[in-house]
């Protein structure tokens, strides 16, 4: 993929980069948050890092929920993307507080409490770790893939927002496309989410 061609393409729908980050600058970001950047992501963010799209939404205030600023480790910045990389699982942590339960979790605990413990193990046995790219939208790190699809993560409602990284970025930044994805590789954990739909839940 040109992703120097992709960046001009997203510059001429509102996206602002800063320039590249250096090798080392992606490793200390790898360093710092424990993940390792997917070959397509570095590559992306080896030609320039996107900071804001425009018009800005939500406002610098509420960055977490904007693009995150992997070169930046001051102690404001690493909050708000350590914030951003736990959503994941608080999002599954609400819902369940509110009856949801997955099938695929096994048998529902009757105190709360349990219910709780039993998500936290699935989640940090069964997903892989993701990689916040913009506001709720991550990039798995997956062993041997190396341009995985992009999720939407927002607890039991969740979706595919793009085969690949180029892929979403150009469908939501450029060609604003509410088309379902169809990714060729599936994401463990998340798959069961996204194609369970409702049945798939146990609500009180």
């Amino acid at each position: 993929m040109d992703y120097a061609e992709l960046m001009e393409i997203l510059k001429a729908h509102g996206v602002h980069f800063a320039p590249g980050l250096t090798e080392t600058e992606l490793s200390n970001a790898e360093e710092c948050y424990g993940i390792v950047f997917p070959k397509a992501l570095r590559e992306f963010y080896s030609v320039g890092l996107p900071v804001s799209s425009d018009p800005p939404n939500p406002p610098p205030t509420l960055r977490w929920d904007w693009f995150p600023l992997w070169n930046d480790f001051s102690e404001e910045s690493t909050a708000i993307i350590r914030k951003q990389m736990d959503w994941p699982l608080t999002g599954l942590l609400y819902d369940v507080e509110n009856g949801y339960w997955m099938k695929a979790w096994g048998e529902r605990p009757e105190a709360m409490a349990d219910r709780l413990d039993v998500c936290r193990e699935v989640y940090a046995k069964r997903s892989p770790k993701l990689i916040p790219v913009y506001v709720r939208s991550y990039v798995p790190q997956m062993d041997a893939v190396d341009d995985p699809p992009v999720l939407s993560v927002y607890g039991l409602d969740t979706l595919y927002m793009g085969k690949n990284l180029a892929d979403y970025m150009y469908r939501h930044f450029a060609e604003r496309s509410h088309e379902a994805v169809r990714p060729d590789t599936a994401v463990p954990f998340w798959q069961n989410i996204v194609t369970g739909g409702c049945d798939n839940f146990k609500n009180e």
